[in-house]
């Protein structure tokens, strides 16, 4: 999908790189994130969600808690598991980018992208 590759482009650097940490242990355990419903009057129940923030550590296999960030994770990764999510084959990364940025949110993204 090209408008994920210019989400990951607009990354800040160590975001990439923690970025592709998540996405790399998502190929290995696709259910590791949170399951979707509703996100700002849109339908994502056929989606899920991973939070991440600059400072994690998605390689390692036990993480250690970092302390809470005042207002939690500030990135987001949204994907599917197609064809379904109970045998999904692979992980189809939809958008991924800051929870909150002027341009819009991550889930909006993700909610343009699902539209045929």
């Amino acid at each position: 999908m090209p408008e994920v590759r210019e989400d990951f482009k607009r990354l800040p650097p160590k975001a990439k790189r923690v970025a592709l940490g998540w996405m790399s242990r998502l190929s290995r355990e696709p259910r590791l994130g949170k399951h979707l419903e509703w996100r700002r009057g849109a339908d994502l129940s056929s989606c899920w969600k991973l939070y991440f923030d600059l400072d994690d550590e998605p390689l390692k296999l036990l993480p250690v808690r970092q302390p809470k960030r005042v207002g939690g994770p500030r990135y987001r990764i949204v994907y599917q598991l197609p064809p379904r999510d109970e045998r999904p084959t692979h992980v189809l990364v939809l958008a991924i980018g800051k929870k909150r940025d002027p341009a819009g949110t991550v889930y909006e993204s993700a909610a343009r992208r699902l539209k045929p």
